[in-house]
């Protein structure tokens, strides 16, 4: 007579809290590398954007005002989840880049994150604003600034040292 083969319920069940147990461990690091993921998407989106600027100050001795100028389909980006910039919001975006001139609204929000007098004299500042999941997953950061100088900054009440290392360093 052969016994028959299985799993008991008590194994089954041991099985099962370890797996959750494991799960419960790896679900936040995932989601901050998504959240570091995305924010180093819409980084590099605006290292593009700003080399475009220099590219056009170059050629016309003014920086371009406005997105479309530099030859995107809108004057607001929105990055989705896989990357890809589109002219509207979807419920996968997961920024906002607008491009604003020195002395607009736009520009006063990130020019907080400025630390220096040195804002004044800025030409334009990229604005990167997290959307849908990301602005309540990217509470560390907030909103992404680059300067026409090459500064950086973001909204977030943090110091500049931990701002550099949290939200642009990686």
């Amino acid at each position: 007579m052969t016994q028959p083969r299985g799993f008991t319920l008590i194994e089954l069940m041991v099985a099962v809290v370890v797996v959750a147990i494991l799960a419960t461990l790896a679900l936040p690091s995932f989601r901050q590398y998504s959240v570091r993921t995305q924010r180093t998407v819409a980084k590099t989106v605006m290292s593009q954007i700003a080399q475009q600027q220099e590219s056009w100050f170059n050629d016309r001795k003014a920086y371009a005002s406005r997105l479309s100028l530099l030859g995107y389909p809108a004057d607001a980006l929105y990055i989705d989840a896989s990357g890809e910039m589109r002219s509207g919001t979807s419920r996968d975006s997961t920024y906002r880049i607008s491009l604003a001139a020195a002395g607009s609204g736009d520009f006063a929000r990130c020019s907080s994150a400025t630390p220096s007098a040195e804002a004044v004299r800025l030409a334009w500042v990229l604005i990167a604003e997290p959307q849908n999941a990301q602005s309540s997953s990217d509470y560390g950061c907030g909103t992404l600034c680059l300067y026409s100088t090459g500064q950086r900054g973001a909204t977030a009440p943090i110091d500049s040292d931990t701002m550099y290392k949290q939200c642009w360093a990686r």
